[in-house]
């Protein structure tokens, strides 16, 4: 299992994943904003970060997704899982 998520409050539902569950978590680009990656290695989760860019996203309406960076951490948290023998 793998949960996709842009930070917020919405991010709090991984306290629910099965250990080794994936989390890529979106996020901002600020110090303060690392809740989901200290609950996710609590509960024996599979973190990978991926960071917004920019200033002052809270105040945005609209925000810019770095897909290919989303898409790298999938493959990342995917590659987590496999043996050894099942990599080469």
């Amino acid at each position: 299992d793998v949960v996709v998520g842009l930070h917020g409050s919405g991010q709090a539902n991984v306290i629910f994943c099965r250990e080794g569950t994936g989390i890529i978590d979106i996020n901002l680009p600020e110090p303060h904003s690392q809740y989901t990656a200290h609950t996710a290695y609590a509960l024996g989760l599979e973190y990978a970060l991926v960071l917004l860019q920019g200033t002052a996203l809270h105040q945005r309406l609209h925000i810019s997704v770095p897909v290919p960076e989303v898409v790298a951490a999938l493959r990342w948290l995917l590659a987590q899982r496999c043996l050894p023998e099942e990599r080469e």
